[in-house]
């Protein structure tokens, strides 16, 4: 059995994310999907956590919740509503923008949403979830212009 990984972005209401669609979904959309994962008998899981299923670790239905960008607005209700749920989540985050903004999504013309912090980020491998890169400057590898770019990346 493959562990199933929903990949999200953003979780709110803010009339600025409605630019960011489709990485961005309500609240309402968030609280369907865990009240949907918990009705159907799953736990979260991260990824450093994750083995080849065998008879002796595998205990039930596993799903991966995974946060591209690490915007500062999931700390106002995705992580409470997380953690009140005792679920874990993968957070990642292009290294080079710590506690700055999304400037490629902001370059295309969309809204400018601040990222977390560092010690947002300490805090969140302190609550138990994981916290990874999602590269360094978030650049698209399909438009690199050679090898080294990508290997920097």
């Amino acid at each position: 059995m493959h562990t199933p990984i929903v990949m999200l972005h953003h979780v709110g209401d803010e009339p600025e994310l409605d630019s960011l669609k489709p990485y961005a979904i309500s609240r309402s959309s968030f609280i369907r999907l865990l009240d949907g994962l918990e009705e159907a008998g799953f736990s979260t899981a991260v990824f450093n956590n994750q083995a080849v299923p065998s008879a002796s670790i595998y205990t039930g239905k596993k799903v991966v919740l995974s946060f591209d960008d690490c915007p500062r607005h999931l700390w106002d209700f995705a992580i409470p509503e997380l953690l009140r749920r005792g679920m874990k989540a993968a957070f990642y985050m292009p290294t080079a923008h710590i506690g700055g903004y999304n400037e490629w999504d902001a370059r295309e013309g969309r809204s400018r949403v601040e990222l977390m912090k560092e010690a947002e980020l300490r805090e969140l491998s302190r609550l138990g979830m994981e916290v990874g890169s999602h590269g360094h400057r978030h650049i698209r590898l399909a438009d690199a212009e050679d090898e080294k770019e990508i290997l920097d990346e």
